[in-house]
């Protein structure tokens, strides 16, 4: 995946056991993983350093407090850029703790079967998200979309093998006016959708499954006429 020369942040990792949230900051992002790796030189130490401004973090490992973790997130104020793509959590939790985190610009969440369309209706309510990524959450299902609105700023969203996620996610996604890349690979998505994404006017790039060039070849040179600034894959 791409993320913006200005989004990819400087790397400090800390050394806890057990694992908990945060410990050291280099000035661009906190990045916790477990036990087993040592704190870089250029990392320092948030409790003697007072209140540091965050505006990245990563955080690695398996936690069985993981909804508090999240919660934690949301408490960091100018958190813009969250990765929880190698976190996992250890029991139940609610993803929607994170409704909370309202100035996150990038989002990146772990396929965690716990994910579903009905928890994660909340994407639509932060309008400032420009990046998410929840490829491999299978659970998810177009309930998922259901609030996004032309209010929205999302530009980049990776929906890569929800295979739940069928044309009626569409429409929502529809309305914001600046999603400019588009991953469908893997999902539910068929031939009568082209009515529908032919509304993406500022794509940019969108990415089908394989079997649209064999199977769908009519549905996809209507795509490419109508989107004639679009990159549509399959080729």
């Amino acid at each position: 995946m791409d993320v913006p020369k200005q989004l990819i942040p400087l790397v400090a990792v800390t050394k806890s056991d057990p694992p908990v949230l945060a410990k050291h900051w280099n000035g661009g992002l906190i990045w916790h993983v477990g036990p087993d790796v040592e704190a870089g030189e250029d990392a320092v130490d948030l409790d003697s350093q007072g209140d540091l401004p965050v505006q990245s973090l990563m955080i690695h490992g398996s936690y069985p407090n993981y909804e508090e973790v999240l919660r934690e997130c949301t408490q960091i104020k100018g958190l813009t850029w969250l990765d929880l793509m190698y976190c996992k959590s250890q029991g139940p939790f609610d993803p929607r703790v994170l409704a909370a985190a309202r100035e996150l610009e990038y989002l990146h969440l772990d396929d965690d079967d716990a994910l579903t369309g009905e928890n994660l209706a909340w994407l639509g309510d932060l309008k400032s998200l420009k990046i998410v990524d929840i490829s491999y959450c299978e659970n998810v299902t177009s309930e998922m979309t259901s609030r996004f609105d032309e209010r929205n700023q999302i530009e980049n969203l990776y929906l890569t093998c929800c295979s739940k996620l069928a044309d009626e996610a569409l429409n929502p996604l529809a309305q914001c006016p600046k999603l400019q890349y588009l991953d469908l690979i893997g999902c539910a998505i068929s031939p009568e959708a082209v009515a529908t994404l032919t509304r993406f006017k500022a794509l940019r790039g969108l990415s089908l499954n394989s079997n649209w060039a064999t199977e769908h070849p009519d549905a996809l040179a209507e795509l490419r006429q109508a989107l004639p600034n679009c990159d549509v894959t399959p080729k």
